[in-house]
C-alpha cells in the first residue's frame, strides 16, 4: 500500500468499526459486525480501485459499502470518485450530503475530518462546475423551458457537467426551438439566449408556373414564311416586267406604250418589299413569343397583331 492508501483506509477503517449510530443518531437498521466486515472489504477494494484510475467501480464499491454502514468517509471518496469521472454534479450534491452531516462530540475524529474535507473540496468543485441560464427574449412566463429534457426555471442557475447540453423552449402558438450549448469545466454561468421562434407552418411550395402557349409563336412564324414568299414572288415579278421594259428602252427614252407595264412592275417592288418587310417581322416575332409564351407565369404578357400589310408584336415582360 502507498502512504495514501495506508491514510484513507486508516479513515475508512476507522468509521466502519465505529459502533451504531455512527453520527451520534438513530440508524435506520443496527449494522452487525458481519455488516462491517464486508463494508470494510468493500471500502479497501474501492481505495484500490481509485488509485488504479478505476473510478465507476470504486464508487461502485463504496457505494455499497455506504448501504452496509453509511459513513462520511464513505460518501467522501464516493463524491471524490464522481468528480474524478467528470460527473461534477453528482460529485457535488456528494460533497454537499457530507458538508451538511452533523457530527456529534463522541463520533469519531475521522468523520470530523471527513465533514471538513468535503466543505473544502465542495469550495474548490463550485469554482470549476459550469453552470447554465436561460434567457428568454423576449420573456415570456407561459413559456416550457427544458434542459436535458428535464423541465427547468429559465432564469435559475442549473449546474451541469461540462459537454454538450440541449435547451428546448416552446412557447404558446409556436413550434420548440432547441439550442445547443457546449460548457467546459471553470466556464462560470453560461447564458443561453433563446429568440423567438418563427411562427406559423411554413409557406407551401410555390407551384410551377406555366409554360404559356406556342401557337402565337407558330402564327408568327406563319406570317412571316407567307410574307416572304409574297416577296419572293412578287419581286420575281417585278423584276421580270421591269426587264422587259428596260430591253426596249434606248438608255434614256422608254416607249410611252410601256408606261402601263412600268406601273405594274412599281406595284409589284412594293408588294415584294412589304412582303420582306413582314416576312422579316413576322420571324423575329417568332422568336420572340418562342421565348416568352403569352399565358406563362411570371407576369409576362405578350401580344401579336397582324394587319392587311403590317405585322406587330408587344408586351410587357
Amino acid at each position: 500500500m502507498g502512504a495514501m492508501r495506508f491514510f484513507a483506509a486508516g479513515l475508512l477503517v476507522a468509521g466502519l468499526l465505529a459502533a451504531s449510530p455512527l453520527l451520534g443518531q438513530p440508524a435506520s437498521g443496527a449494522s452487525t459486525e458481519e455488516d462491517r466486515v464486508t463494508a470494510r472489504r468493500l471500502g479497501e477494494d474501492g481505495l484500490r480501485f481509485y488509485e488504479e484510475g478505476r473510478f465507476a467501480e470504486a464508487y461502485e464499491r463504496f457505494e455499497m459499502a455506504d448501504r452496509l454502514v453509511p459513513a462520511p468517509t464513505l460518501q467522501l471518496f464516493m463524491a471524490r470518485a464522481k468528480r474524478s469521472l467528470g460527473e461534477l454534479v453528482a460529485a457535488h450534491a456528494l460533497y454537499r450530503k457530507v458538508a451538511l452531516m452533523p457530527v456529534a462530540s463522541d463520533a469519531p475524529q475521522q468523520f470530523a475530518q471527513a465533514v471538513a474535507d468535503a466543505k473544502q473540496e465542495l469550495a474548490n468543485l463550485d469554482e470549476r462546475i459550469p453552470r447554465i441560464t436561460i434567457a428568454l427574449q423576449p420573456a415570456d412566463a407561459q413559456a416550457k423551458v427544458t434542459l436535458d429534457g428535464k423541465a427547468i426555471t429559465a432564469t435559475e442557475a442549473h449546474l451541469v457537467d461540462p459537454g454538450a447540453h440541449a435547451v428546448e423552449v416552446t412557447r404558446p402558438g409556436q413550434p420548440p426551438l432547441r439550442i445547443d450549448q457546449r460548457v467546459a469545466a471553470g466556464d462560470g454561468t453560461v447564458v443561453v439566449r433563446v429568440p423567438l421562434a418563427a411562427t406559423g407552418e411554413p409557406p407551401p411550395p410555390a407551384e410551377p408556373a406555366p409554360e404559356g402557349s406556342l401557337v402565337p409563336a407558330i402564327v408568327a412564324y406563319a406570317v412571316g414564311a407567307a410574307g416572304l414568299g409574297v416577296g419572293i414572288a412578287t419581286g420575281v415579278v417585278a423584276k421580270s416586267k421591269i426587264d422587259d421594259v428596260k430591253s426596249r428602252c434606248d438608255g434614256v427614252h422608254c416607249l410611252q406604250s410601256d408606261a402601263a407595264l412600268a406601273d405594274e412592275a412599281s406595284s409589284f417592288a412594293t408588294v415584294s418589299t412589304v412582303g420582306f418587310v413582314i416576312g422579316g417581322v413576322g420571324l423575329a416575332a417568332g422568336v420572340v413569343l418562342t421565348i416568352w409564351r403569352p399565358g406563362g407565369g411570371g407576369g409576362e404578357q405578350a401580344w401579336l397583331e397582324v394587319g392587311p400589310s403590317s405585322l406587330a408584336v408587344g408586351g410587357r415582360f
